[in-house]
């Protein structure tokens, strides 16, 4: 019997500076469909997950390396252990976001000088729109696969296998004999996601995630939780976000059938409580996602949903809400991301209006969902007017939960392009593409970005406990919940994160004076 070919996927360790306050850690929902794709489609391949990123989950430096923050496994003797019991023949590591890309680059590097003759293939997000310039300076990187990866990088084993040539695969980057960078044609989005398998989660050490999602969903209802992705793509043109170039634009869902069995495969083999649900633009169509809510009525589930990314603010009104929470979802995101109207039209959020968001907000509670909003500071020439503008609002919209982020240039995004022509960043060959990027705005330095970050978020929960003291918001934001008896344990754990926010400020406060 012919020996299986060895493909080896990475998911890589993550670093951030402090000013990152959030790295959730869910399952690696990219490799497992590419993975369990590529072993539906042949049993030539022996396909392993090296989940770096799962092996050490918990926060830690690396000393005397840099003064970044990590998560997972970073040591490298231990990872060539690993590499050897495995014996790959072809290597394949996800480059998703920019400001976390070192990572994989640096394990790239790593590989390539341990295992000189391995191919070493990247792909993702941030690789697709940055795939020449990623060739041009790394040698160690062999090929970048860009944009939707299953079919790309099935053809791309196949090739490599039987050495058969990959002049003609659509979606690849690579170097030619002569060393000159190519780029073949983009690969076509293929029409019908049920194509791909259901995302085979025994790939991963799932039990690690469940054991841990307390902790990547804090303020959820029932534990474990899983998370799922039911469409690919946006429509919409935020300025500040590479999905709608990396979908070309268009929006694709799952059938409802497909995600109803994934939904079962997930609570029948691993015992989960709640699915978050991870995509980028879950009301694509809406008339698709009202459907959705009448299958998932309809099978009588248990378990509770949440949306993590957000729904639109724009696109959501009462009767879907209700029905929402009729088929068990009960928390739910709310995409803000400014608290100042010439800022959301600077970032093709138009849409949103902050006096109309207020009674959507009032809306959600009234009919007892949960709510998280996220906001970004530092864009391009804001002021410190602006970003007080923004926390202001984030404290006094209503939502249960807020989360400050720095506004990144992601690459592949509209804001990346324009700060390269405004000449914000450097030059292409050196803007930042494998480091953490702080700061997007031209007039407030990173480190006191970082510091208002820290601030706005330290003091929020004090904020909050206030805000509800008084009965008029009480009742607006947080009455309606209480008529849910499964709410209570979450209102708890709300008020008791609060009271430890709080204590823990008093120390460090009283700490701080004792050593003046």
């Amino acid at each position: 019997m012919q020996n299986k070919f060895n493909v080896l996927l990475i998911n890589p360790y993550a670093g951030f500076d402090t000013g990152d306050f959030y790295r959730t850690m869910s399952e690696p929902l990219g490799l497992l469909y590419l993975a369990s794709h590529i072993m539906n489609k042949s049993d030539k391949y022996n396909i392993k997950i090296l989940d770096l990123y799962a092996l050490n989950p918990v926060k830690h430096r690396r000393s005397g390396i840099d003064n970044k923050f990590y998560f997972g496994l970073t040591e490298w003797d231990k990872i060539k252990e690993l590499l050897k019991d495995f014996s790959p023949e072809i290597i394949g590591i996800t480059s998703e976001f920019t400001g976390y890309a070192y990572c994989s680059v640096e394990i790239a590097e790593n590989i390539k000088k341990y295992m000189p003759h391995i191919p070493i293939i990247i792909g993702g997000a941030h690789a697709t729109f940055f795939a020449e310039n990623i060739l041009r300076k790394y040698q160690f990187v062999d090929i970048i696969v860009r944009g939707e990866g299953e079919i790309t990088f099935y053809e791309l084993l196949e090739a490599l296998r039987t050495k058969t040539g990959i002049i003609n695969i659509s979606g690849i980057t690579y170097r030619s004999a002569d060393n000159n960078i190519v780029s073949n044609n983009n690969r076509t989005l293929i029409n019908n996601l049920d194509d791909f398998s259901i995302a085979d989660r025994t790939l991963i050490d799932m039990n690690k995630y469940l054991s841990i999602s307390h902790h990547t969903f804090p303020g959820s209802g029932n534990y474990p939780i899983a998370t799922m992705v039911l469409s690919r793509g946006c429509k919409f043109n935020c300025i500040f976000c590479s999905t709608k170039n990396m979908w070309q634009n268009q929006w694709r869902a799952r059938s409802y059938v497909s995600i109803l069995n994934e939904i079962e495969y997930l609570i029948n083999n691993f015992k989960v409580k709640e699915i978050a649900f991870v995509d980028d633009q879950i009301l694509g169509d809406k008339k698709w996602f009202d459907g959705l809510l009448d299958f998932i009525l309809s099978k009588k589930f248990t378990i509770s949903f949440q949306i993590i990314n957000g729904l639109s603010v724009w696109l959501i009104d009462e009767n879907l809400l209700r029905k929402m929470r009729k088929a068990g979802f009960y928390k739910i995101g709310l995409p803000i991301d400014s608290g100042n109207q010439d800022t959301l039209k600077y970032i093709n959020k138009q849409q949103i209006s902050l006096v109309k968001i207020k009674k959507t907000i009032e809306l959600v509670h009234r009919l007892g969902f949960f709510s998280s909003a996220n906001f970004l500071i530092g864009f391009p020439n804001e002021t410190m007017n602006d970003i007080k503008k923004t926390v202001k609002f984030a404290y006094n919209c209503g939502v249960d939960i807020v989360y400050f982020f720095v506004a990144k240039m992601h690459t592949g995004s509209d804001m990346y392009t324009n700060c390269l022509n405004i000449k914000l960043l450097e030059n292409i060959e050196n803007s930042g593409s494998w480091t953490n990027i702080n700061n997007s705005s031209l007039t407030i330095s990173s480190a006191k970005l970082t510091d208002i970050l820290y601030k706005a978020q330290k003091y929020y929960f004090i904020y909050k406990c206030f805000f509800l003291l008084n009965p008029v918001n009480f009742y607006k934001h947080l009455f309606f919940k209480l008529t849910f008896v499964k709410n209570y344990l979450i209102v708890f754990k709300f008020f008791m994160s609060a009271i430890i926010e709080i204590i823990y400020s008093i120390y460090k406060n009283i700490g701080y004076k004792l050593k003046k």
